[in-house]
């Protein structure tokens, strides 16, 4: 049986580690057994707007209303914090190094540093007077970047076991 999978996906807008997380199938686990993923922000601001939710749904994705703010997560409890931006990675390694350590587990040996860069093209965001078209091809560019991603945290999740 695969072992437990915690990763924390945080970027410095709340609205990207949001979508980010509802493109691997989050927030939490992912249809039962499964790696259990949240969005998570360096922003104050960690409420997502109701444009962002509705397009979301409507383009099939559950996003979350609110991203976590990161100082409330124990570097602990998280075997991957995957960065969306340069920021966010400059800012998950210092709350790691001021509070950690991660969490020990099998998934160390894929990732020996509890914090990954996921280095992906994240295209701007549609404004609240852009369409439902333009969200949804947002949404399916945001898909087809992290498709990588959603692979490699399934491969390491079954490797597991």
């Amino acid at each position: 049986m695969p072992q437990h999978f915690y990763v924390a996906v945080i970027a410095s807008d709340s609205e990207i580690a949001s979508v980010v997380t509802a493109i691997f199938g989050g927030p939490g686990y992912i249809r039962g057994i499964s790696p259990h993923v949240i969005a998570t922000t360096t922003s104050p601001n960690c409420v997502n707007r109701e444009i962002l939710l509705s397009m979301g749904h409507s383009y099939g994705l559950k996003i979350p209303k609110e991203s976590v703010c990161y100082p409330r997560i124990s570097p602990a409890c998280k075997d991957l914090w995957l960065a969306l931006d340069k920021a966010a990675l400059v800012v998950a390694h210092e709350h790691i190094r001021k509070n950690g350590p991660p969490r020990k587990s099998f998934y160390r040996s894929i990732w020996p540093d509890a914090v990954a860069y996921a280095n992906v093209n994240i295209p701007p965001k549609p404004t609240e007077d852009d369409n439902e078209v333009a969200w949804h091809n947002w949404f399916a560019l945001l898909a087809e970047e992290f498709k990588i991603w959603e692979q490699k945290l399934w491969d390491a999740f079954g490797d597991s076991s």
